[in-house]
């Protein structure tokens, strides 16, 4: 399935952001690229924050300067125990539950050696304001052999404190369709399948 079809928004940005860096193993971007400062501009407009996560060196290549915004840590600071950080206690499980199926999931990938796949769920997240926000955590996870051997995951976080559900749980969705990788909006958070946090 080629998840580059059917992308909504402003989401095909994200897949150019790929195309045009990944050959370099994401590193050395140029901030003043225009793909770079569109994604900044639109992800401002859209209280988003993006960066490109390295699953097997576990290790972040890239952040949006978003992350101050978002989350009072500056681009050049920023690494998955930020979130860790910054979660709120009564989601640390539900978080530690998605960190393992990234994971596993990704291990999948990198033995198939091809493919790639999304993620989507939410859980309350500190802002800058030092106040917990429910916020969505999108992740592209994919695979590639250049330039080494490895799988990425592009995770996309927004601010989603308009959104009120009266159903209990997390919004979860893992597979392969792309309607799940696009700007959030009710429908497609009530779409996919709710957990319940209990």
């Amino acid at each position: 399935m080629d998840m580059q079809t059917n992308i909504i928004d402003h989401y095909n940005l994200f897949f150019r952001f790929i195309d045009q860096y990944q050959h370099k193993g994401f590193k050395d971007i140029d901030r003043l690229d225009p793909i770079i400062l569109q994604l900044e501009e639109l992800t401002r407009a859209n209280n988003q924050f993006y960066f490109i996560f390295d699953l097997i060196q576990l290790k972040v290549l890239f952040s949006s300067q978003r992350s101050l915004d978002m989350m009072g840590v500056d681009f050049k600071d920023f690494n998955p125990s930020c979130l860790n950080k910054a979660m709120h206690q009564d989601d640390i499980f539900w978080y530690s539950m998605i960190q393992t199926k990234l994971l596993n999931f990704g291990q999948q990938l990198f033995i198939d050696n091809q493919g790639g796949s999304l993620l989507s769920t939410n859980f309350k997240l500190r802002n800058s304001s030092d106040e917990y926000v429910n916020t969505l955590l999108q992740c592209y996870l994919f695979f590639a052999e250049v330039p080494y051997k490895t799988v990425y995951i592009l995770q996309v976080l927004t601010d989603i404190s308009w959104f009120t559900s009266s159903k209990p749980g997390y919004h979860f969705y893992m597979g392969n369709d792309p309607y799940y990788f696009r700007y959030p909006d009710e429908k497609l958070l009530l779409k996919g399948s709710v957990f319940s946090n209990k």
